[in-house]
């Protein structure tokens, strides 16, 4: 069996502003191996891009797809703690969109995709 071949392509990214009466949650996680400790962080903005509030966490020793569902969770408490609720959701990691848009599920971490669908519901 033969891998597919990877293909990469540089690509030039900066931050959009939300529509005016929304909010803009952007969020990054991280793991350091070969330790496997891991922390979320992200920032809320207003649509010109001001910063409303921020957080970061040790989150414990996972996968980093884990630290970005963490990631998630903690972000959406927060802006909800806040009382905003039009916010844009931003995250880095294409496995993280998956498992949340197509509802996937995994019993390493089925608790916290149903926790940050309870959030969004």
């Amino acid at each position: 069996m033969h891998d597919a071949p990877v293909v990469s392509q540089a690509l030039q990214v900066r931050w959009q502003p939300p529509v005016s009466v929304w909010f803009k949650l952007n969020i990054d996680g991280s793991r350091v191996s070969p330790e496997g400790f891991a922390s979320c962080g992200g920032v809320v903005r207003t649509s010109s891009g001001e910063w409303i509030i921020g957080f970061s966490k040790y989150v414990r020793i996972c996968s980093t797809v884990v630290a970005e569902l963490w990631d998630v969770f903690e972000g959406l408490v927060l802006a909800w703690t806040k009382g905003f609720r039009k916010v844009v959701l931003e995250v880095d990691s294409l496995d993280v969109f998956r498992i949340l848009t197509r509802h996937d599920t995994n019993r390493c971490f089925d608790f916290l995709t149903r926790a940050i669908h309870e959030l969004l519901d």
